[in-house]
């Protein structure tokens, strides 16, 4: 009698170790991804000088860009970035780090119908944008994550044109995680580091750290054993 009483004691015991352990580990994710906090930019190339050329925006780079004024988008101003048949067009981030494309505005310019964007990612995912589902010569539009495409968490963006007419681009706005920090609106000001218009008052977006996915897993383990238990 005395040794089941004991035996049930240290059920209990376990139990009340293992409910402890899952609500601490849920505690401490909710903690860890309202600190880590993912910044917003907006890249644009107002104050940069043409033709281009390889750019620098803070952490963000373009491999290779050609500017010009005309046909820019009228709500931002020139320059923008501008493509021909088959020339292309890389951001990638100088630290190396994955980020998120949330939007970029862009314009096809021609009279054809084959006029065609594609936007690859370094995941393999592409998009096309053509001129019989977006049209031509019509002043431009923003094209969104994930309405419109959805490319996340990538280390690298290549824009290309392809076929006849040609193409504007501007006001890519990216998310990222980490560094960034530094002028991102093409002043050379250094100012741009978070609310994507380049002044740094941006509002972070809280997101979890990778970190948080084992106490995650620590917490459901813990709350399956202790089913498994009662089963």
């Amino acid at each position: 009698m005395e040794l089941s009483k004991y035996t049930e004691g240290l059920s209990k015991m376990k139990n009340s170790i293992i409910r402890l352990t899952a609500a601490l580990s849920l505690l401490a994710l909710v903690g860890l991804a309202s600190n880590a906090s993912a910044d917003t930019i907006e890249i644009n190339f107002d104050g940069e000088g043409l033709p281009g050329g390889a750019l620098t925006f803070g952490d963000f780079q373009f491999d290779d860009t050609r500017l010009v004024n005309g046909n820019c988008d009228s709500d931002s101003g020139s320059p923008c970035l501008a493509f021909n048949n088959n020339e292309t067009s890389t951001l990638s981030r100088t630290s190396g780090g994955t980020f998120t494309l949330d939007s970029f505005w862009f314009q096809l310019l021609g009279n054809g119908t084959d006029n065609f964007l594609f936007v690859t990612a370094s995941d393999g995912s592409m998009y096309s944008f053509g001129e019989a589902e977006w049209g031509n010569n019509d002043g431009g539009q923003v094209v969104t994550n994930p309405t419109d495409f959805v490319i996340d968490d990538v280390t690298s963006v290549t824009f290309t044109k392809s076929f006849g007419g040609n193409i504007r681009i501007d006001d890519l706005v990216v998310s990222f995680i980490g560094g960034g920090d530094g002028d991102c609106d093409g002043d050379g000001d250094g100012d741009g580091d978070g609310d994507g218009d380049g002044d740094g008052d941006g509002d972070p977006v809280q997101v979890p750290e990778p970190g948080t996915l084992g106490l995650l897993g620590l917490g459901l383990l813990g709350l399956g054993f202790k089913g498994r238990r009662k089963a």
